[in-house]
């Protein structure tokens, strides 16, 4: 009797979310996709997206913060402890209070959009993120009453800028590629903001909660531009080639 050989499956692949790094969206790049989110919508993803960027966080901390994280008194914002990182009080810098404090004021964003749907021909509705008042809220709550989580995910939010993308134009002469616009990209654009503002490296890893200097160096690279920009800023190593090169100063 022949002996029965057990066929072993290969493990299903992992579905693959994006090939290379998120687009960091430099120079006027970031501005337009902001005022390209408000503009479209969601609204939810506007203000997400903000806050992701001012606070440097990942898409997953701004997805589980609540409205009792949020210190507009002592200016700070409570990131709970993630991926190997203790919990931290980031300091809100000055556009980040404002913002959140005009929100708070409003009691959300509201825009007016104007859509399509079917055979009612175009509708005008309000498209409105609401900012919570009760401490225990998500500031980012599932609209989806069978969602896992009570607040929004990583792929509600990876969804909705597929979508955005399809609309966005780039501002010209930025090298801004659209299929790379994920959900990292806010991340990676305070990373690019710390590093072209010449922010100390201990102090902005400490704000990106970033340990390792081979995961900072990967974060928000500097463009052709923006090197440039800051080797024009830097007098002492200019005025140092200058002096070496000038035909009338001695050897």
């Amino acid at each position: 009797m022949a002996k029965c050989q057990q066929v072993h499956k290969k493990p299903a692949a992992r579905r693959k979310t994006g090939r290379g790094p998120a687009d960091t969206l430099a120079g006027a790049g970031w501005k337009a996709w902001i005022s390209h989110l408000k503009s479209v919508g969601p609204t939810w993803l506007y203000a997400l997206a903000s806050l992701s960027h001012l606070l440097c966080v990942r898409v997953t901390e701004a997805c589980t913060l609540r409205r009792s994280d949020v210190n507009l008194a002592g200016a700070t914002v409570h990131i709970g402890a993630m991926k190997k990182g203790a919990a931290l009080n980031k300091p809100l810098s000055i556009a980040a209070k404002r913002l959140l404090t005009e929100w708070q004021e409003a009691g959300g964003v509201s825009v007016q959009r104007t859509r399509r749907w079917g055979n009612r021909g175009a509708i005008t509705y309000k498209d409105e993120w609401v900012f919570p008042t009760q401490d225990e809220a998500w500031l980012f709550p599932s609209n989806r009453k069978d969602a896992a989580q009570a607040h929004r995910n990583k792929d509600a939010v990876a969804k909705a800028i597929r979508s955005a993308r399809e609309t966005f134009v780039p501002p010209p002469n930025t090298d801004v590629k659209i299929g790379s616009i994920r959900s990292h990209s806010a991340r990676h654009r305070c990373c690019n903001d710390l590093k072209s503002s010449s922010v100390p490296s201990e102090i902005a890893k400490k704000f990106a909660r970033i340990k390792s200097d081979k995961v900072w160096a990967g974060y928000g690279k500097l463009t052709d531009q923006q090197m440039a920009e800051g080797m024009a800023r830097q007098h002492d190593v200019q005025k140092l080639w200058s002096d070496i090169y000038d035909p009338d100063q001695a050897p």
